[in-house]
Order: C-alpha cells, then structure tokens, then sequence
C-alpha cells in the first residue's frame, strides 16, 4: 500500500501487539511506498535477511535505502515488512526497538564530554565499555581530541567532524547487544582507514548478529555476505 499507515502506527507499539522474542528471519517485500501518494520511493521491492546473515544494500542517493531502514525499525508502516514471517506492526514498537539497534548517518550529539556522549547516561558495562575503548578506531579518535574522552563537545557538536561524530555513534552501537544492526550510511563521513577499523570492530563484535549494511560504497562488499544493488 502506498502511503504511511498512521492510524496503525498510532495503535500499535508499547504493550500493544506480539511479544517479540527473538529475531530469525526479516523479509521486505513492498510493491510500493512513499511519502507522497504521488511519488512512490519504494516499487517491487523483495528481499529477505536470514539469521547472521550480513546483508548490503548499495545504490545512489535517492533510491530509498534510507527509508527500508526507517520501515524496518517502525518509524513508518506499510505492508510488506516482515519478522519470523509475521507483519511487523503485529509486535510491540517496544520490543522492536530493544532488539534493532540502527545507526543513521548523522547520529544526535549533545553538549557534554565524548565520554557522556558514548556512554548516554547509567548502566553501561564498564567491562566492556574499556575494552571498546581500545579498539583502533576508538583509539584514533582519542588521539585526534584536545582532551580525549574529556573534550567538551559544544552544541550540536559543531566542534567536530563529521567523522568523529560517526565514531563516537558507532561506540555507542559496540555497547549494545541487538539482534539487528542497521548501519544507514553509518560511515560515510570516514576516509577509507578509518572506515576499515571501524568494521574490523563491527565484525569482531556482531560476527553472528544479523546485520543490514546501507552505503553508496561498493566498499562494504567486503563485510557482506551478500549485496542487493537498489536503483531509482
């Protein structure tokens, strides 16, 4: 169906809908979806992500790779989304937000230290939280700080690059256990080095996670198991 389903996004999510237990298998398998009734983004759209499987989505901007991720995580509905064979707005917005973890290409910073900017408040794995921190990506980009994790970041984080705001997101990613990662053009911002540590880390820590990789580089070739070309 083209179009936004708002009264079923208002209806669904919370303790609403299945409990979603576990993520085996994600199917896309829309005919048509826009914003604009008259301006479709989305035609004949089919593919499926099995379990630990690494998918790439590459196409130029504008194709709608972007808007796949934002329909998989429930931030629009349509039909033709499905978990474990079952329609997506089915299952509570809460659980499937637990179990998605997406990082957008242009992450939200806030004012404080990159340390408060990574951690996002109490309840980080302080175990682990150390251990990323030796990651190379992580180490380049303390380097590159006045004064590493304790560099005040201004509004916006006008400050710094968008590079590093992208490191300092996909830190923040390396702290979480999803079941499904979506990286939106997650490193975009990078140079080739630092976007190559950066999935060194990713792969080390998801191995066996199911991931979706979205970039108009053919660069994520090497960390998918597989690449859907998307064209306009």
């Amino acid at each position: 169906m083209l179009g936004i389903r708002k009264s079923l996004f208002l209806k669904i999510g919370g303790k609403w809908g299945l409990k979603l237990k576990t993520i085996k298998s994600i199917k896309v398998q829309i005919d048509q979806f826009g914003y604009d009734h008259n301006d479709p983004i989305l035609e004949n759209i089919e593919f499926k992500i099995e379990e630990d499987e690494k998918l790439g989505l590459v196409g130029k901007t504008g194709c709608g790779k972007s808007t796949i991720a934002k329909l998989l995580t429930k931030f629009y509905n349509t039909e033709g989304i499905y978990i474990n064979n079952k329609e997506i707005h089915k299952y509570r917005l809460s659980d499937i937000r637990n179990k998605i973890y997406i990082v957008f290409q242009d992450q939200v910073i806030f004012p404080g230290t990159v340390e408060d900017n990574i951690q996002m408040g109490s309840g980080v794995n302080q175990k682990k939280y150390e251990k990323i921190l030796h990651e190379n990506f992580m180490k380049d980009l303390i380097e590159q700080l006045p004064n590493g994790l304790l560099t005040k970041i201004t509004e916006a984080g006008d400050n710094l690059s968008g590079g590093q705001k992208q490191k300092i997101s996909i830190a923040r990613l390396l702290l979480h256990n999803p079941e499904l990662i979506i990286l939106d053009e997650a490193t975009s911002s990078m140079d080739e080095k630092s976007e190559e540590m950066v999935y060194d880390s990713i792969s080390k820590y998801f191995s066996n996670t199911m991931s979706l990789i979205i970039s108009h580089r053919n660069t994520i070739e090497n960390y998918c198991s597989r690449i859907i070309h998307l064209e306009k």
